[in-house]
């Protein structure tokens, strides 16, 4: 049987079986639903409510009795009976993206050359591309004149999964892969879309892409099926994509134009680890320093000009607001600092509207604030009656930030398993080449959530080594800035194809010493003390 589907507030109608699932008939329909879960139902991200007509659905412990009663219901876990109009609130729906700029910006002068003189010819425009696992940037760059056009979006990819392992299960299928590539090269040609019509510039002149991005990422980007990469012996098809046509991708540039991607250095140290490293310059640093993407994966370079070593951590999602139960990516509305001053809260949200969830740098701070009030303990419990915010929810004590907005038990202990994975990673790095953290001249931290990173909160929650501020270094979008910097020079980008290549990875999965370092780290700050000293003095005060 056959329904139409209408979904509001976008007014797209779509025909669909009734063995396709609401979250799907969205995808199809150009309607872009958040879910974490990619369909499990398991995130309970997905609701939405049916205004006309009959479902078949699921028992589900996200949707109270009471939404319930209002229609709502979990898109992934949904099936028509009849002809149905659904409305997608605000609340799941994959909202704008918030490019925050208070790291420091890194700029090359305009007018460099995209490629020397005799290796091949020169290009007017191009177009640099970060492709994140949350988020999707694009700067359109006249090569002439160093003029930038830069949009962003919520990667369109987070339909099918909040992370890269989800959709790497999504792709084992053929018709998965192909939805990834397809829904990932929409979203880019948007992107490129809304900037050249800005910029007054024709599509059909620009005649290169460069593109950084987790080793998925660029797989998607260029059709291959990534879904091996998660398997033993857990390689990618291939770590130096060749070179492809615009036409060959669906990259709506000039059809000749050709579409390259940075290097990876193994499955999970990508293209945009390696033009992170391009644009901090790390490779020829005379200084030790540490080089941090605070992003869903939590990669970790160390060394200098002399040696780079790096890993990636199983931090998760939840410093995008992945797994938590308020949790939201860093969009208008999100908490992103509190204070606590006894049972008075204060707070500060991303363009000052009202709270809608917390974000990533929200999140650090307001554990953080528990941990410095007595609230919860070292080990993350909650202390019974240490505040008239904390209450029993549905399943578990959770402290009360608004009336409806809040942090659970199970929120803070995935925030402690991901900021102990983080710490541990870089603990690792530095130990194995035989240094400590006092030697290092600099930590330098990309991503979305350190522009807005607290750093001080982040030293007492242990998920950054206790160094002084003044070593701590913001440079927001390195993958993007790396990107441009390739774009612009073929010895940049020749640059980075000599970090993939020498750069040595380190498996921390099979790491005994990363184990039991990782055990360690589980209690706020970390089990030994000894390794935060200045907040072993806060917490004795």
């Amino acid at each position: 049987m056959s329904c139409t589907i209408k979904f509001l507030p976008d007014e797209k109608e779509i025909i669909v079986d009734d063995k396709t699932d609401l979250l799907t008939a969205a995808i199809k329909a150009g309607v872009s639903i958040y879910s974490s879960c990619g369909g499990a139902g398991t995130c309970g991200k997905c609701k939405v409510v049916v205004n006309t007509g009959e479902v078949e659905t699921s028992v589900s412990p996200f949707v109270s009795a009471e939404e319930k009663a209002k229609g709502y219901v979990l898109a992934c876990k949904s099936f028509c009976k009849t002809d149905l109009e659904v409305f997608v609130p605000e609340s799941s729906r994959v909202g704008k993206a918030e490019i925050l700029m208070r790291g420091e910006k890194i700029f090359i002068p305009a007018g460099l050359p995209a490629v020397k003189k005799g290796k091949s010819a020169f290009f007017k425009t191009g177009v640099a591309v970060d492709i994140g696992t949350t988020t999707v940037v694009v700067y359109l760059v006249d090569l002439d004149t160093g003029e930038l056009c830069a949009r962003a979006m919520y990667n369109p990819q987070v339909s099918f999964g909040e992370d890269v392992i989800t959709r790497m299960i999504f792709a084992e299928s053929e018709d998965g892969n192909r939805q990834l590539h397809q829904s990932l090269v929409d979203g880019i040609n948007e992107l490129m879309e809304n900037c050249a019509k800005e910029k007054n510039v024709f599509l059909n002149n620009i005649n290169v892409l460069v593109a950084a991005g987790n080793t998925t990422m660029t797989h998607t980007l260029f059709g291959l099926n990534p879904s091996y990469i998660r398997k033993i012996p857990y390689l990618p098809k291939m770590d130096f994509l060749p070179v492809s046509s615009a036409k060959k991708s669906g990259i709506r540039i000039n059809e000749d134009g050709v579409i390259k991607a940075l290097p990876s250095v193994s499955a999970y140290v990508g293209g945009d680890i390696v033009a992170g490293v391009v644009a901090c310059a790390l490779h020829k640093s005379e200084d030790l320093a540490i080089f941090i993407d605070l992003g869903t994966n939590g990669e970790i370079v160390f060394g200098n000009k002399e040696f780079l070593v790096c890993c990636s951590t199983s931090a998760g999602p939840c410093f995008e607001g992945g797994g938590i139960k308020w949790g939201m990516r860093a969009q208008s509305g999100a908490i992103e600092s509190l204070t606590i001053s006894g049972d008075n809260i204060s707070f500060n949200t991303i363009s000052n509207q009202k709270p809608v969830g917390i974000c990533g740098a929200g999140i650090i701070s307001i554990i953080t604030e528990l941990l410095l009030n007595g609230i919860i303990d070292r080990s993350g419990a909650f202390v019974k009656n240490s505040s008239k915010n904390l209450k029993s929810g549905e399943e578990e004590l959770e402290f009360f930030i608004t009336d409806k907005i809040s942090i659970t038990a199970s929120d803070i202990k995935n925030v402690i398993n991901s900021k102990g994975a983080v710490f541990s990673g870089c603990d690792v790095l530095v130990k194995k080449m035989g240094f400590e953290f006092k030697q290092l001249s600099q930590v330098i931290i990309a991503g979305g959530l350190g522009n807005a990173l607290d750093i001080k909160k982040s030293i007492i929650l242990g998920l950054l080594p206790d160094l002084p501020i003044e070593k701590f270094r913001f440079i927001g979008n390195a993958s993007v800035t790396g990107a441009k910097m390739c774009l612009l020079s073929q010895e940049k980008f020749n640059e980075a194809k000599f970090i993939a290549e020498t750069m040595t990875y380190i498996d921390l999965s099979t790491d005994n010493e990363f184990m039991n370092n990782y055990t360690a780290s589980l209690f706020l700050p970390h089990t030994n003390l000894r390794l935060f000293p200045t907040v072993k003095n806060i917490m004795e005060k």
